[in-house]
């Protein structure tokens, strides 16, 4: 299901870059993915960990890729909503995955991605903690790609 706000003219070019991307992944197309976003793109993860920039971008797809080259191996039943606003498309996915005792559990994921000249600039998730500790187990460990979190000054 999609739905639009009547507000944004651009909202179905968005959905339409989103679902590229979407479907890039699924290829496992680095290009492909990468052509969907803006040359800076900005990324904050499940984990708290915040990556920027094309070129930390695109290593972290590469490592996700290479651990992961069949896509949705956590069981995803892929998206169930998507809205469109002035600026952004959101998406809800589905996805089913073995909890620590082994039962077979589904989560809801949500991806936010902004936009700006007509592409993503990067994507913000969003998921419960049970499934933000899986995801953290099997994906690879993107630290040395964050950006540092800026200090608090009191």
């Amino acid at each position: 299901m999609t739905m639009a706000s009547p507000m944004s003219p651009d909202a179905d070019k968005m959905v339409e870059v989103v679902r590229a991307h979407s479907e890039a992944e699924r290829r496992r197309d680095l290009d492909g993915t990468m052509a969907t976003l803006v040359t800076h793109p900005v990324y904050a993860l499940w984990n708290g960990l915040r990556i920027e920039g094309y070129d930390n971008v695109r290593e972290s797809y590469r490592r996700q890729f290479e651990a992961e080259p069949t896509h949705r191996s956590l069981g995803s039943r892929g998206t169930i909503n998507t809205w469109a606003g002035n600026d952004s498309v959101v998406l809800e996915a589905e996805m089913a995955a073995p909890d620590p005792g082994g039962e077979t559990r589904k989560f809801f994921v949500i991806a936010t991605f902004p936009f700006s000249d007509g592409l993503a600039t990067g994507e913000i998730i969003s998921c419960p903690p049970e499934f933000e500790g899986l995801m953290t187990s099997r994906y690879p460990d993107y630290t040395d790609l964050a950006t540092p979190k800026p200090e608090v000054k009191s």
